[in-house]
């Protein structure tokens, strides 16, 4: 049920109503990717706190040892598809901690790299050359690290 929603996370109350499908239920890693997955598609204001919040409570569960790129994966969208302007700084201070903590846990994969940089493109200043000099650098890193995947050649 709760993938069901994310196909309709663009409307009012959506992630409320996910949210209390979760409550009560056992740790599961594929409930959690799905209301990781509701959260990303919403239009909920500081959605990336919420996954992030989420992320931070199934590494609390039984199901830890299972966490993967997926999971991470998702957080990542949530930052990088905010809607308000005003959330894009938090939106990519949040995204950098998950994508740091992915790397160290050496869960990333080419999709963490494409989604972290288009999180970098979205929500930071577009005249920032400070911010290209990152990006050449995240993407030697993907490069060197096997993950240069299709999309950072976007």
């Amino acid at each position: 049920a709760i993938r069901v929603y994310a196909n309709f996370a663009a409307e009012k109350g959506v992630v409320d109503r996910a949210q209390s499908l979760m409550d009560g239920v056992g740790p599961a890693k594929l409930l959690y990717d799905a209301f990781l997955n509701v959260v990303a598609k919403s239009k909920e204001p500081e959605k990336y706190k919420k996954a992030k919040s989420i992320l931070e409570k199934l590494k609390e569960t039984d199901c830890k040892e299972d966490i993967d790129a997926t999971s991470y994966n998702i957080a990542l969208n949530a930052c990088a598809f905010v809607a308000r302007p005003e959330d894009k700084e938090g939106a990519l201070e949040t995204a950098t901690q998950i994508f740091e903590e992915c790397r160290r846990q050496n869960k990333a994969d080419e999709v963490t790299y494409g989604t972290y940089l288009k999180a970098l493109r979205k929500c930071s200043s577009g005249t920032d050359c400070k911010r290209e000099s990152f990006v050449q650098d995240l993407i030697k890193q993907a490069k060197d690290s096997g993950h240069f995947g299709y999309l950072l050649r976007k």
